[in-house]
């Protein structure tokens, strides 16, 4: 009874304490790559959702746990975007049609700087403040900044739209 008991008793744990998501019950945003989208818009002419987030911004962590696991929010994405997610004060190199864009600036205690990417398409008079969302057409053209924290539902009308 005991060879049986204890195996029985491990894989009850197991999958009690394993991702619900694994057994399909939460859905999760198909976040890509900068270098993903570049290969991924020749075969696919989705409009493109640009995430830029920090570490240290708590309205980011908001919306990650609040907003980007609504499972309307999900298959809204999913199904008409695709969706970049990118630290604004990361190190990667990332090349996008041929060029390289880079954070070169110093890091302190107090301040990261920002990479190249975030300067470009998310400042707002020239300040950066995460969450940035930034909507494009397939051929990159701008349609939508936002430059704010955005709730569930406010999110929901501007990607049916």
């Amino acid at each position: 009874m005991r060879k049986i008991a204890l195996p029985l008793l491990f894989l009850c744990i197991s999958l009690a304490t394993y991702p619900s998501k694994a057994f399909g019950q939460q859905k999760e945003i198909d976040w890509i790559s900068f270098e993903e989208l570049d290969t991924r818009l020749d075969q696919d002419q989705k409009k493109v959702l640009i995430y830029f987030y920090t570490d240290w911004c708590t309205y980011c962590r908001k919306m990650e746990k609040e907003v980007f696991t609504n499972p309307e929010i999900v298959d809204l994405i999913n199904n008409q975007y695709l969706a970049v997610k990118f630290d604004a004060e990361s190190k990667e190199n990332v090349v996008l049609d041929g060029t390289t864009f880079r954070n070169t600036g110093p890091d302190n205690a107090l301040n990261k700087s920002l990479h190249e990417l975030a300067v470009l398409l998310a400042l707002n008079h020239g300040q950066f403040t995460p969450p940035v969302i930034i909507i494009l057409e397939s051929d990159f053209s701008l349609n939508a900044r936002y430059l704010e924290y955005l709730h569930s539902e406010k999110l929901k009308k501007i990607l049916a739209s």
